[in-house]
């Protein structure tokens, strides 16, 4: 019995270094995972911000929108809501396209939904003046982009 006892506190602790070993293994391989997992997750939404920002650059540099900015009449609003119109259709990633002016009133907007989209009536478009991003936007240079944070779509409709 004696004999046993120093083998068996051997194989005890022989066990309990082992069974250390593999968890800081298993911790080690766990934190790689979820270092990859971050890395993956920041380049993707970097190429995602990427892609959003070329299509505002188009959008806004479109000659459509340089013609309605600078005579807002309705042909010029019907040729940019169509240019947009296939836009969204072409892209379905935007639930709203907006082009809301310097006084924070809508001037045009395409909504897509059910996989179609639509572009408003003027009776409908809204004063979007007194929403927090209007602040933000209004303030910006033409070459910068207000990234806001997420938050609920509020429109009167």
């Amino acid at each position: 019995l004696l004999l046993l006892l120093p083998i068996m506190l051997l194989i005890g602790i022989s066990m309990f270094i082992i069974f250390r070993v593999e968890l800081d293994r298993r911790h080690t391989s766990s934190i790689r995972s979820a270092h990859e997992a971050v890395a993956i997750s920041t380049e993707s939404i970097s190429r995602t911000i990427q892609d959003i920002t070329r299509d505002l650059r188009y959008l806004s540099d479109d000659t459509g929108m340089q013609r309605a900015l600078d005579n807002p009449s309705e042909k010029n609003l019907s040729d940019l809501a169509t240019d947009w119109t296939s836009f969204s259709l072409n892209k379905q990633m935007y639930d709203k396209i907006r082009w809301i002016d310097e006084h924070g009133i809508e001037r045009l907007r395409i909504n897509y939904t059910q996989s179609k989209p639509i572009r408003v009536p003027a009776s409908e478009l809204e004063d979007k003046s007194k929403r927090y991003f209007f602040f933000f936007f209004f303030n910006l240079q033409k070459t910068e982009i207000f990234v806001s944070l997420i938050g609920l779509n509020v429109d009167i409709n």
